[in-house]
């Protein structure tokens, strides 16, 4: 009777210890599936505000900022922030903040604004004097995607969702820089084929 007992309590630890183990594993395994659940959900709220992207190519009155949607829906209340350097003879340099306001972003475009038609006022502090140089320097760039969520894409490639905008876009603009005419639009060469 006593070996009976003891096969009995054996027997009973070990189905424990299965149980245990097989609870352990299942729950790891829901977790991984939520984990990937969570990323794919992440993924599809970020799809659309990771076909935005901005970036600068050539050097001095050459200079461009590219403005890209390779999305198949437009994105709003766009704000492109930069920064405008000019440099003076005597090798000292001044900075100035310039900002873009688009109410929309074209889906599938290229929006290109050239540094040829910005026209950039010297600092009043140096009255009539015109400075010898002006580089474009790209900050960042916020917009609405079409599901209403706020986005900023920042110059070291990263996309963070906002709870808020950080400058309104009622600010004033700044006067001391202007782009005469409208930037150009160009068709993008890759769009993402999912809509909304």
């Amino acid at each position: 009777m006593r070996a009976g007992t003891i096969a009995a309590i054996v027997f009973g630890i070990g189905s424990v210890v299965l149980t245990g183990v097989a609870t352990y594993f299942g729950a790891m395994v829901a977790q991984d599936q939520l984990e990937q659940s969570q990323e794919d959900a992440d993924r599809g709220v970020r799809e659309q505000a990771s076909c935005v992207s901005f970036w600068k190519e050539g050097e001095l009155t050459g200079e461009r900022l590219y403005l890209m949607n390779r999305s198949p829906d437009p994105v709003t209340n766009l704000i492109l922030r930069a920064e405008v350097n000019l440099d003076w003879r005597d090798g000292t340099s001044t900075t100035k903040g310039w900002r873009v306001l688009r109410l929309a972003l074209q889906p599938c475009s290229v929006t290109i604004f050239e540094r040829n038609k910005m026209r950039v006022w010297g600092d009043p502090k140096r009255g009539l004097e015109e400075p010898e140089g002006a580089r474009l320097t790209p900050k960042r760039v916020s917009f609405t995607d079409h599901g209403g969520a706020i986005w900023e894409r920042r110059t070291d490639g990263s996309l963070h969702r906002l709870n808020e905008r950080s400058d309104s876009i009622k600010e004033t603009h700044r006067r001391d820089i202007a782009y005469k005419g409208e930037p150009n639009v160009k068709p993008a060469e890759e769009c993402s084929s999912s809509g909304s």
